[in-house]
């Protein structure tokens, strides 16, 4: 009970003469211990055990450092000697930890193999699909609706894309008959600005873009193209005499009789006002006089509903490669005025 060591695997540190040395020289189990904490606590649990008496089914236990190496000790008291059992045992001999180390080895390998395989398949049948299906809702937010890339997926994701899929076709679909019809829309909105809405018939923007067109044509293909226009005689009496409704009738009239009376690739436009000019391409000096006549002779033939009889004055001139616009509806103009100034009823074609 005093320390002192009785027995122990080194012969070295035994005290054999404990009972008759002084305390000072014996060797004690302070030798054993690196540390005086584990001294202190050890001297404690030795004192707490003889307190107890003589169970020595009792055992206490605690954690020690022995040149530099750590122990479990457990301590038991013999009541019948008055010694103490004092019992190490070396964790590395009872817990190697050399044999675990190729275990631990192979389970961090095993898992890392685990943790990427699951990577994988995550990424292939989750994260993939849906940094595809992100990329695709982005491209129809900021408006491209061509079918995108999509990978096909499986379950849950997979009817999502699907899904996904059918939408971006229906919106697609949507826009693209939207987009005809704003352009079909367009296209009659824009078409109705070149008419005339009581004739039918082009209206003088109608006429100058196809004027223009026909001078390019002209300059390229070096020939020539007629122009004839008419003016309704006296038409401010019909107006005066019969009424609007009445001119406009007469109006009517006319631009049908026009449209019969040219090709079907010419053009007619209401000028402005009682005025219609006629577009002849091709042409030469015989087909523009021929055709200038036919009209002015329908019109004069004709009836209006009221039994009014109706004329018109022609002019007409054939242009020349090169030239200008103005310069031909001045020469057109020029022979109508000579028409009307000549008695009216008659066409003159401009020299």
């Amino acid at each position: 009970h005093t320390g002192a060591i009785q027995l122990h695997r080194d012969p070295g540190i035994i005290d054999y003469a404990s009972l008759v040395k002084p305390e000072g020289q014996k060797n004690t189990i302070e030798l054993l211990f690196d540390q005086p904490r584990d001294q202190r606590a050890l001297w404690h649990t030795m004192t707490t055990l003889r307190e107890v008496g003589g169970d020595t089914s009792e055992v206490k236990s605690q954690f020690v450092v022995i040149d530099g190496k750590r122990y479990l000790a457990g301590v038991v008291y013999l009541p019948s000697l008055d010694w103490f059992e004092l019992t190490l045992l070396d964790l590395e001999e009872v817990i190697p930890v050399s044999s675990f180390a190729a275990m631990m080895l192979l389970f961090t390998l095993i898992l890392l193999i685990a943790i990427l395989l699951v990577h994988l398949a995550l990424r292939k049948l989750v994260l993939t699909p849906v940094a595809a299906l992100d990329n695709a809702m982005l491209k129809v937010k900021s408006g491209d609706l061509r079918p995108a890339d999509l990978p096909s997926g499986s379950g849950e994701i997979g009817r999502l894309i699907n899904h996904f899929s059918d939408m971006a076709d229906a919106i697609r679909n949507h826009t693209e008959e939207l987009e005809t019809r704003v352009k079909d829309r367009t296209q009659a909105l824009n078409e109705l600005t070149k008419l005339d809405p009581l004739t039918g018939l082009l209206n003088r923007r109608g006429m100058n873009l196809q004027l223009t067109q026909e001078i390019d044509r002209s300059h390229r293909q070096q020939n020539t193209f007629g122009i004839i226009w008419l003016d309704l005689d006296h038409f401010k009496t019909i107006n005066d005499s019969f009424g609007h409704a009445v001119g406009d009738r007469a109006l009517v009239n006319v631009a049908g009789l026009l449209k019969a009376g040219i090709r079907p690739y010419d053009h007619a436009a209401r000028w402005g006002g009682d005025e219609f000019l006629v577009l002849l391409s091709p042409c030469d000096e015989t087909t523009l006089q021929q055709i200038g006549e036919r009209l002015r002779l329908s019109i004069e033939q004709a009836r209006l509903p009221e039994g009014r009889k109706i004329t018109v004055s022609v002019g007409s001139c054939l242009a020349q490669p090169g030239n200008p616009l103005e310069t031909l509806l001045k020469s057109a103009d020029d022979a109508l005025y000579e028409a009307k100034a000549s008695g009216r009823n008659r066409m003159i074609k401009a020299g």
